[in-house]
């Protein structure tokens, strides 16, 4: 293609990945998607060589970190009327959800202008993310995966979180007519990233196309064996693992590696981003972190609007990656009502009072909100 300049490999993974010569603007994207058929029935495949072609897009990242934080929100359904982050992916429609309450886990299915996405709902505290991840225990066979003759193991909590799922999900996506011949995206942050990675791995090998995947904040999921059964099942999937030099759960489990090509921002989006390979001195690129650091930043993540883990797209992307972003027509209907009668700047009025307003409006009625 004549608008990719050159390949590298990613720095720990080892994939070949594509390079962008210029970037693409958000309406072309946009546009592209929109030629596709919106539906809810089977549709045509879209032709694998474009997709396996595309190269890491700003823009889309954005798009899909909002898709990734609306499957934090308890009412996203086939109405799209979560908040900012439906508002900023107009077009999603045949939305279902899929979860299991005894584990905490959820995901849903829909059509972004046609096209088939999966997306996972992380964890949107510190603690939840470790305890999501067992990150202190052993990691546990993968069933079915294996590499070179040897067994693949993951990280306990998001190999048992995805098992609990991956039934319910597999079955969403024939009833939506997201059958293995037809493209599927997938998107989620934080522990959803994990079960992402888990879901491209299980669902390329039943056959199913992934025509792309964004992540955000993806934790290390399994082992060298896993990934290299990742890589050579989705050696051609544009995977992109989203991450920010200031996000200290991307280090974690310790004992375990990372998969897909490595896109690497310092922290907001103004800063500017890497795609990291071997050769990279980028520090956000780094591997791993001193124990010191890792410490001052999870310290820094117990204000969830200092904390990079929640941040990300940030500056382009509006309200953090946890269910905070999310909101009905309850809470739009009492800020547009509140700034009318100018009792408040709510654009002005600081992050964290905001947060609160919209957690107690959300619990109410119409009466309770506009009082």
């Amino acid at each position: 293609s004549s608008h990719l300049r050159s390949s590298r490999r990613d720095n720990e993974s080892g994939r070949q990945v594509l390079v962008p010569g210029s970037r693409s603007s958000p309406m072309a994207a946009i546009a592209a998607l929109a030629a596709l058929v919106v539906t809810c029935v089977p549709f045509a495949a879209v032709g694998r060589d474009s997709v396996h072609e595309m190269a890491y897009s700003e823009q889309e990242a954005v798009m899909f970190a909002y898709v990734s934080t609306a499957a934090y929100c308890d009412n996203v359904d086939d109405d799209w009327d979560c908040g900012v982050s439906c508002e900023n992916t107009p077009g999603m429609t045949c939305v279902e959800k899929a979860s299991n309450e005894s584990v905490d886990v959820h995901a849903f299915v829909g059509r972004l202008k046609g096209e088939c996405v999966l997306a996972f709902r992380g964890t949107d505290s510190p603690a939840g993310f470790r305890e999501d991840a067992k990150d202190n225990g052993p990691p546990i066979l993968l069933p079915g995966c294996e590499h070179a003759g040897s067994p693949c193991k993951v990280a306990a909590g998001f190999g048992e979180q995805y098992a609990s799922i991956a039934e319910k999900v597999r079955a969403l996506l024939q009833e939506h007519g997201c059958k293995s011949d037809k493209p599927l995206m997938l998107t989620g942050h934080s522990m959803g990233a994990a079960l992402v990675a888990l879901a491209v791995w299980d669902l390329a090998s039943r056959g199913h196309t992934i025509s792309k995947a964004y992540t955000f904040g993806q934790p290390r999921v399994g082992d060298p064996v896993f990934q290299g059964a990742f890589e050579a099942i989705a050696k051609d999937v544009p995977y992109f693992r989203v991450t920010r030099g200031d996000d200290p759960f991307v280090y974690s489990p310790k004992h375990l590696v990372h998969v897909g090509t490595h896109i690497a921002y310092a922290g907001a989006v103004a800063q500017g981003h890497q795609l990291c390979d071997n050769s990279s001195t980028y520090p956000a690129c780094a591997n791993d972190m001193p124990a010191s650091e890792i410490n001052k930043l999870t310290v820094r993540c117990s204000v969830p609007q200092k904390c990079g883990h929640f941040l990300y797209m940030h500056d382009t992307k509006q309200g953090l990656m946890s269910d905070d972003s999310c909101s009905g027509p309850v809470v739009r209907s009492a800020l547009r009502e509140i700034a009318a009668h100018r009792r408040f700047d709510v654009r002005s009025h600081r992050a964290t009072d905001d947060v609160h307003f919209m957690q107690i409006v959300a619990t109410g009625g119409d009466d309770e909100a506009r009082r």
